[in-house]
């Protein structure tokens, strides 16, 4: 069954910019992986967030030990100022 990622990311004043352009720079890498079913990347009223579709569990561990995703992480960690919320979730209907 495919799992889902729900990722927020909370930019400092000013850095919004940067941080779309960061969220930009991982979709290709990010879509390119054998395991990504899908990768959307929104705007919000509080920040941002990536709603990620993977073959499975594997497939995330796997997208989460990769250089280009922990570019972007340290990316966010100069961008952010609290951290993420990162969620698995299962497709209810």
């Amino acid at each position: 069954m495919a799992r889902h990622i729900i990722a927020r990311f909370f930019p400092r004043p000013g850095a919004e910019g940067a941080m779309a352009q960061a969220l930009r720079d991982l979709a290709g890498p990010t879509r390119a992986e054998a395991g990504c079913l899908g990768y959307q990347a929104l705007r919000g009223a509080e920040g941002f967030v990536i709603h990620s579709v993977w073959a499975d569990d594997a497939a995330i561990d796997t997208h989460a030990a990769l250089p280009h995703t922990q570019t972007f992480l340290g990316v966010v960690q100069a961008l952010c100022d609290r951290p993420p919320e990162i969620e698995r979730c299962d497709l209810v209907a």
